[in-house]
């Protein structure tokens, strides 16, 4: 209860992971400290650098009601979905960081979430503590008691589940209509699965895996747009402004005044993005790199952060949840 790391907004660590450690002497190690200087390092460059900047243009964007073209609000959504990623997961890094320093391992609670093909597969990698914490004391109790129902016990148990998740974000009908919506698509994963079974026997798996993937990162950043919006009047009126005043003439002067947010948020795709295999190589190279270039790096992360800081440091945005 005391262990400060996750006390702002986790991850949701369990007892069977947790407690054991405890009982036992902590793994001080240097590996261990390098490790966690890297997890932090990481993690302020998420959150301060990368989700603190786009938070200014997409709070400027959201704060209008959809009083933007629809490319303007297309970038926006872009930016709030690469911003709550950076910054959630910034703030599970920084923790897990200092973590280990202390000598605990407490798991991880992002595992490349946008690189889903599938929004089952999204909430296996996204948040997962909480997907998980959903799973084992909301939907797996509820599939159980509806088990006579088959099939359709497991998608009420999945749309119960996720409104209930909706809720815990927060009251109100944004959140709601968000828990419900997610409920529904997976409902439908679960309706059609013969379906997608059948389009694998037809069709190149990379096919259907791109297809997959495609399908899921849009329907994943649009609703983000409940998360974010101040009213599902404000929502739609994004979601319009999208459909029906679409111009990609307005790419050529948006890159002129806000080049630096698109470095950014190109730089952001490419983190995302990048193989699992190269991060865990740089993950190596800093952790077994000399003193001095660790040094030099958080002296270059620093004046990064001082260049681009035009306000004060945002609260984490999950502690509004």
């Amino acid at each position: 209860m005391t262990f400060f790391p996750l006390l702002i907004s986790g991850p949701i660590t369990r007892a069977e992971l947790f407690l054991p450690q405890i009982s036992t002497t902590a793994a001080i190690t240097k590996y261990n400290i390098n490790r966690g200087i890297y997890f932090i390092l990481k993690g302020v460059i998420k959150k301060a650098i990368i989700a603190d900047y786009l938070g200014m243009y997409v709070n400027i964007v959201f704060s209008v009601n959809g009083g933007f073209t629809g490319f303007e609000n297309l970038m926006g959504i872009l930016g709030f979905a690469m911003q709550i990623y950076f910054d959630f997961s910034g703030y599970t890094d920084i923790a897990i960081g200092i973590s280990s320093i202390l000598g605990f391992d407490i798991g991880i609670n992002f595992n490349e979430p946008f690189k889903a093909i599938s929004i089952t597969d999204f909430w296996r990698r996204w948040h997962i503590s909480l997907s998980e914490w959903l799973r084992d004391y909301i939907f797996t109790p509820l599939n159980f008691y509806m088990r006579s129902l088959k099939i359709h016990g497991s998608v009420i148990a999945i749309i119960i589940t996720f409104l209930i998740c909706g809720i815990w974000h927060g009251a109100s009908y944004t959140f709601i209509m968000w828990g419900l919506l997610y409920g529904i698509a997976m409902s439908w994963e679960i309706y059609s699965r013969p379906l997608i079974s059948l389009s694998r026997k037809h069709v190149p798996s990379k096919i259907v895996s791109i297809t997959g993937w495609f399908f899921t990162f849009a329907f994943v950043v649009s609703m983000l747009v409940l998360l974010r919006a101040e009213s599902l009047t404000a929502a739609l009126n994004i979601y319009f402004k999208m459909f029906t005043n679409m111009d990609l003439h307005y790419l050529p002067p948006f890159i002129c005044v806000r080049w630096l947010y698109m470095i950014i948020i190109l730089v952001a795709f490419l983190i995302v993005f990048i193989s699992k295999n190269i991060k865990q190589k740089i993950s190596a190279s800093f952790i077994q790199s000399p003193l001095i270039i660790k040094i030099l790096i958080f002296i270059i992360v620093s004046q990064i952060f001082i260049r681009l800081q035009s306000q004060e440091i945002q609260s984490f945005l999950y502690t509004k949840f």
